[in-house]
């Protein structure tokens, strides 16, 4: 509970958003199918507010963790590691991870490698794509996905790089 409150008085976001994404609401939409195009969108809070607004977002993402989902996309967006870890610190009993057979991650901006970071939350059954429009010019952000290959790659069965400033990068995989 102490953390919980220390995670309100600082303000811990539930979603991390890249630059160009504007916050324009208290809420933010996330789409995940249970089915092909069915539509299901997530209507969260993009920064709790209250200890009972921690518990109600801890019991949904619980719900979520129970789900197989077909398809997750999070464009410029992606669920912040921090507050997950938080929100479950003391059960050991629930697995912290989304069951998705494919996840679309999309980023345009320096964020790309605090996204990556939020895959330790996702179960990839089928492929992970990886849509990056922002500078690839940096070292570090080649390293992050090269690390992703060697570190996770036989947890993923298919992925899918589309890197669009640089095609220099298709030459090192």
């Amino acid at each position: 509970m102490v953390k919980w409150l220390a995670a309100l008085n600082k303000s811990t976001p539930l979603f991390l958003l890249g630059r160009e994404r504007e916050r324009k609401s208290e809420q933010v939409l996330v789409k995940m199918d249970i089915i092909e195009n069915s539509g299901y969108i997530l209507k969260l809070p993009y920064m709790p507010k209250s200890l009972e607004a921690m518990v109600i977002v801890r019991f949904c993402l619980k719900q979520l963790f129970n789900y197989f989902f077909k398809n997750a996309e999070f464009e410029n967006i992606i669920f912040n590691p921090e507050m997950i870890n938080l929100l479950f610190d003391d059960d050991k009993t629930i697995l912290k991870q989304f069951h998705v057979q494919t996840l679309l991650l999309s980023a345009r901006d320096n964020t790309i490698k605090i996204f990556l970071n939020g895959l330790n939350h996702f179960v990839i059954y089928l492929c992970f794509s990886c849509f990056y429009t922002g500078d690839f010019s940096e070292r570090q952000n080649a390293d992050v996905l090269f690390n992703i290959l060697i570190n996770r790659g036989n947890k993923l069965p298919k992925v899918v790089f589309a890197i669009f400033s640089f095609p220099w990068i298709y030459n090192r995989i």
